[in-house]
């Protein structure tokens, strides 16, 4: 979470918010439900369906609950204290520590406070989740938009492993495009592409093979460099002009017994 907090402050996002939950304890919240209800209740929370809630075949005292349970968001220690009242067993008791002990790690080393929502309404329609579960959202006057998200995961790895053995897991995903639109607006986003080091050109159709395995030779330096191979059916002086225009200053010619020209380019003066 710290990590992931830190890549946005990076890129300098503003307005930003963590929204924090903890499947373990919204599950020990919502076993008192009648197992036939539960995973619809469950999912009515999930996608904050409140209509169904209400009109969901509860007692008024599980439909309270169910409300209680939807509504459980906001500043951390408040909505702690609002968990406490609640007649909790060993297992939520337990989640209600380790919740309480990751509030305290995400906040000792904040220069300034990490802007934080607990939500323990937080549930992922895919249930693999087994503890906290993550959001990075922002807000405007039009609309949510979701950076990323993440969570626990202790039983995902045995699923893949042969032999059933598993470990605990924790990660995230961006979400790239909304990333890249809120930075359309910054100066965080380079002006223009890097130009390539070098243009390798295949000089016959059969000296392809031997263009590719020199730019894969290019590629391997260091430092690393940018290759593209010519493709497509120009002339030399064509490739010299594409090569100008994109600011590529060396030139291979390859035959296709792997012999190689090296031509460099004088830059084109700036106007």
């Amino acid at each position: 979470m710290l990590l992931l907090a830190a890549s946005l402050q990076s890129l300098g996002l503003r307005d930003w918010q963590v929204v924090l939950g903890e499947v373990s304890l919204t599950r020990a919240l919502l076993a008192p439900f009648p197992s036939p209800l539960r995973a619809k209740v469950r999912g009515a929370i999930a996608r904050l369906d409140r209509i169904t809630l209400e009109t969901l075949p509860l007692s008024q005292e599980l439909r309270d609950r169910a409300l209680f349970i939807f509504d459980l968001r906001g500043h951390p220690a408040t909505v702690l204290q609002q968990v406490a009242r609640l007649d909790l067993d060993p297992t939520a008791q337990q989640a209600v520590t380790r919740l309480k002990t990751l509030l305290e790690c995400l906040q000792a080393n904040q220069t300034t406070p990490l802007p934080l929502l607990l939500d323990l309404s937080l549930l992922e329609p895919i249930d693999y989740y087994t503890g906290i579960v993550f959001e990075i959202a922002t807000w405007s006057a039009r609309q949510y938009d979701l950076f990323g998200k993440g969570g626990r995961y202790d039983h995902l790895l045995e699923l893949y492993d042969p032999t059933g053995k598993g470990g605990p897991g924790v990660g995230f995903a961006l979400n790239l495009e909304i990333l890249h639109a809120c930075l359309l607006t910054s100066a965080q986003l380079p002006q223009t592409s890097p130009a390539s080091d070098w243009l390798v050109i295949p000089q016959t159709a059969n000296a392809l093979p031997a263009a590719f395995a020199h730019a894969e030779q290019l590629r391997g330096a260091e430092p690393r460099l940018r290759v593209e191979v010519e493709l497509s059916d120009r002339s030399p002086e064509a490739s010299r002009a594409y090569a100008r225009t994109s600011r590529i200053q060396h030139l291979a010619w390859v035959a296709a017994d792997g012999t190689v020209q090296v031509e460099t380019l004088t830059p084109t003066p700036s106007p």
